[in-house]
């Protein structure tokens, strides 16, 4: 009698550690998503907002697309809060499930995407004030490169990493527990999320090919036109094909981001041209029906991509040493970081004629490094979403 108690009682235990994950994994997954769409508000207000300040110019701070990017900081960020803040409450009721998560300062538990986001949110929303301080000191139209515009972007990027942490820490805990159908959706949201990451950073390399970020040494000058694409890509693309098991997933990563710029072409000159006529302003540069942005998106990732794909797959039937894989990769994905634009189809002969031989050179070489740089990050990147909070890693670690 007492054996079967027992069983009954362990069954039980079990059943309600199943259920405890279930809730776990399914709050990250669906929060993992918010944090994902806050950050595609994000890069379509700022696609709104560089369209803004071409045509209309920065008449105040609160203007429509500033306000679209704050809904995008504010949806991450209570994303990321409400995900640390529930899981915190769970963990102490089951202690359990402290070991399906991360802590911090020996308070707070939850997924370490969670922590990313959400530091990332706060980050982006603390350069918002100072950056409105920055522009009444330097006047309305300066750089994208601007400290708190790098500040307010890349804490978006990094927000839409952290919810791909997020959705694959999800889907390993589903694994564990045999609910294989909720695989393939937290896969499909990193891919997404990986998309919107390139879909960020793009907005850095709009002003890479400009003489006034050339770097000029005296005897040479050289421009990092090839080294922040380079690097950017290479690591988005090794990264999301070391983390999925799809074989076109740096390609469909691609095909994602095309399709947002897309999508900024076929709303921000309406958004614009309704709120003009509503605000009673006029456009400084006439009538323009295209996103001025999505012409200064590159054109060639895609090549890069598929490079990737195909390199990766066939050094896994070759045995090909992990050194051998990322120098074949850094070097043939260089393709796909060539300047060509809508705007600027010839961007990269322009650029060769006025850095010199010796410079075009030194800028190709460290356009190469910075792929190298990208697929060796992007390596690790892949292995620790592949690993995040991980039941059976987790148990190789304690055995």
């Amino acid at each position: 009698m007492a054996k079967a108690l027992g069983k009954t009682d362990a069954l039980n235990n079990s059943f309600a550690q199943t259920r405890s994950i279930h809730a776990v994994w399914t709050l990250r997954m669906t929060l993992g998503y918010v944090a994902l769409l806050g950050s595609l508000i994000f890069v379509l207000g700022t696609s709104w907002d560089v369209q803004w300040h071409l045509l209309i110019g920065r008449d105040r701070t609160l203007i429509p697309p500033h306000l679209m990017m704050l809904t995008g900081v504010a949806v991450s960020g209570f994303a990321g809060l409400a995900a640390v803040l529930i899981e915190t409450f769970w963990a102490r009721r089951n202690p359990q499930l402290v070991q399906n998560s991360t802590g911090f300062a020996d308070t707070f538990h939850g997924s370490l995407g969670a922590y990313v986001v959400g530091f990332a949110a706060l980050n982006s929303a603390i350069a918002f004030p100072l950056d409105a301080y920055w522009h009444s000191l330097y006047g309305i139209d300066v750089s994208i490169w601007a400290p708190f515009h790098l500040m307010i972007i890349l804490g978006m990027g990094i927000v839409a990493l952290g919810a791909a942490y997020m959705l694959m820490s999800a889907t390993n805990l589903a694994v564990s527990a045999g609910v294989q159908r909720m695989v393939r959706v937290g896969y499909t949201g990193t891919v997404v999320a990986f998309a919107i990451v390139q879909c960020a950073l793009t907005f850095f390399l709009i002003e890479a090919p400009s003489s006034n970020h050339f770097i000029q040494l005296g005897f040479i000058t050289i421009s990092v036109f090839m080294l922040l694409p380079a690097l950017i890509g290479t690591w988005t693309f090794v990264s999301v094909k070391n983390t999925l098991p799809w074989r076109w997933s740096a390609t469909t990563v691609v095909i994602i981001y095309y399709l947002f710029a897309i999508i900024v072409d076929l709303y921000v000159p309406r958004a614009t041209s309704f709120l003009m006529l509503t605000e009673g302003l006029t456009s400084r540069r006439g009538n323009v029906g295209v996103a001025i942005l999505t012409f200064d998106w590159p054109l060639l990732p895609i090549l890069a991509a598929l490079v990737i794909d195909i390199t990766t797959r066939f050094a896994q039937k070759r045995n090909w040493s992990m050194k051998r894989l990322l120098l074949t990769e850094a070097t043939l994905a260089l393709i796909g970081f060539i300047p060509l634009t809508l705007f600027n189809p010839t961007i990269f002969l322009r650029l060769a004629s006025r850095l010199g031989i010796a410079g075009f050179i030194v800028s190709l070489l460290l356009g190469w490094g910075g792929a190298l740089l990208g697929a060796w990050f992007g390596q690790r990147t892949g292995t620790a979403l592949q690993q995040v909070e991980s039941p059976a890693v987790q148990q190789v670690e304690e055995a």
